[in-house]
């Protein structure tokens, strides 16, 4: 896992003269109206997204190659970022080079960890990283299927993993990485019986302007299982790992990154004590799950999942 975050760490750093700052992107000062809107409006986009999860509890499943081995998010301060995370959730970060810090779980096993960087020029707030042996062919195959390359492969170091990243064809980022440990199991995080690590990534959402696209590009060239859900969404999974939905009603959020709390409400709370600010209050969803948003210091994004009430 060390390998894997430096490797994503020397990549963003690469990468700082072509990826607007947390505002810029809509995220700054806490303006969530662009995503949600306001008033009842507020209310009911957050509906919306709680709905994504209906009909999840019989994942699809794919060939389990091609796993997310990393997060990263941009934040206009990663020290209040940090603080943040650590004190609601008790992540311990730790700063690794100017302009970004790392939070890993489990530097032995494939627990998903992120990266946060000060980037003032990442076009997308958060990003995840794909395992990839080959990244020239993959890239190839990217390019056929109407995506596009974002940044050639690159060597990190010597005897260190090999980096890139593509758009998709809805204008996702997305990053490739070519040796990564392999991907801890996640539990399902919706459903009867559903769990996870409290403070731990348990689920993705990710923007899809094309479903059928979508489905063709993820299953086709990563071995996605990918499957329509409610309308408006397709569930994946990759076989191993975390796995989460696409959704088509929000482009300007590309990725959303889920967080486990075993309490939606008390972890709210414990965002607002912290000086982060909550989309309301939490919102259950009988034998689905219990939702939560929040931006942190910091301009961060995050959904909070947990079990329905």
């Amino acid at each position: 896992m060390r390998r894997i975050a430096t490797a994503l760490i020397t990549a963003t750093a690469a990468t700082m003269a072509m990826l607007g700052n947390a505002e810029a992107r809509g995220f700054g000062d806490n303006d969530t109206a662009k995503y949600f809107g306001s008033g009842e409006q507020a209310v009911a986009g957050m509906q919306m997204e709680m709905e994504m999860t209906k009909g999840t509890a019989q994942m699809p499943v794919g060939t389990g190659e091609h796993w997310v081995a990393w997060l990263e998010f941009t934040t206009a301060d990663i020290d209040a970022t940090s603080a943040f995370m650590s004190t609601v959730f008790g992540w311990q970060v730790m700063p690794f080079m100017d302009g970004y810090s790392i939070w890993m779980p489990d530097m032995e096993k494939g627990v998903l960890g992120c990266g946060l960087s000060q980037n003032p020029e990442m076009p997308q707030q958060t990003a995840y990283y794909l395992y990839n042996p080959d990244i020239d062919a993959k890239l190839a195959e990217v390019d056929a299927m109407g995506g596009s390359t974002f940044m050639e492969k690159m060597p990190i170091a010597p005897d260190m993993p090999n980096i890139a990243m593509f758009m998709d064809a809805s204008g996702v980022i997305v990053g490739l990485i070519d040796q990564a440990l392999p991907a801890e199991d996640v539990a399902n995080p919706v459903g009867p019986g559903a769990s996870g690590v409290p403070g731990q990534f348990c689920g993705l959402e990710i923007y899809s302007g094309d479903s059928a696209m979508t489905t063709k590009f993820y299953g086709k060239l990563f071995g996605w299982g990918v499957k329509p859900g409610m309308d408006g969404y397709l569930e994946f999974h990759p076989g191993s790992g975390i796995s989460g939905v696409f959704q088509n009603h929000t482009p300007d959020a590309k990725v959303m990154a889920y967080i486990w709390s075993d309490d939606v409400q008390a972890t709210l709370d414990a965002v607002t004590a912290a000086g982060g600010t909550t989309f309301g209050d939490a919102m259950g969803m009988e034998d689905i799950a219990t939702f939560g948003y929040f931006v942190a210091p910091g301009g961060l994004m995050l959904g909070i999942m947990g079990p329905a009430s």
